[in-house]
C-alpha cells in the first residue's frame, strides 16, 4: 500500500514538476518580452529626448531669427527715413539754387537796364 502511496504521490510530483517546467518556460519568455518593450521603451525615450533638443534648438534659432528680422527691420525703417530725408535736402537744395540763380538773372538784368 505503501508503495502505491509513493508511486501515487510520485506521478502527482512529475506532473507537478511538468507544470513548473511549463511555468518557468512562461516565465522566461515572458521576462525575455519584458526586457525587449523595456529596450523599445528607452530607445523612444531617447528618440524623444532628440526631438525635444533638436525642437528647442530649432524654437532659439526661430527667436533669433525675428530678433535679427526685427533688427533688420528698423534697419531699413532708418535707411528709408534717411533716404526720404536726404530727398528733402536735395530738393530743398535744388530749391535754394534756383532761388539763387533767378535772383543773379534778375540782378544781370538790373544791371543791364541801369547801364541802358
Amino acid at each position: 500500500k505503501k508503495q502505491a502511496e509513493n508511486k501515487e504521490l510520485l506521478i502527482k510530483l512529475k506532473e507537478k514538476s511538468g507544470l513548473v517546467v511549463q511555468l518557468n518556460n512562461k516565465l522566461k519568455v515572458t521576462l525575455s518580452q519584458l526586457s525587449r518593450k523595456k529596450k523599445e521603451a528607452e530607445s523612444l525615450e531617447t528618440r524623444l529626448g532628440e526631438g525635444r533638443a533638436r525642437a528647442e534648438s530649432q524654437r532659439r534659432q526661430l527667436e533669433a531669427s525675428r530678433a535679427e528680422n526685427l533688427a533688420l527691420g528698423e534697419q531699413l525703417k532708418l535707411s528709408k527715413d534717411s533716404e526720404k530725408a536726404a530727398r528733402e535736402r536735395s530738393r530743398s537744395l535744388e530749391e535754394e539754387i534756383r532761388d539763387a540763380k533767378e535772383r543773379a538773372r534778375r540782378k544781370e538784368s538790373l544791371a543791364d537796364e541801369i547801364q541802358l
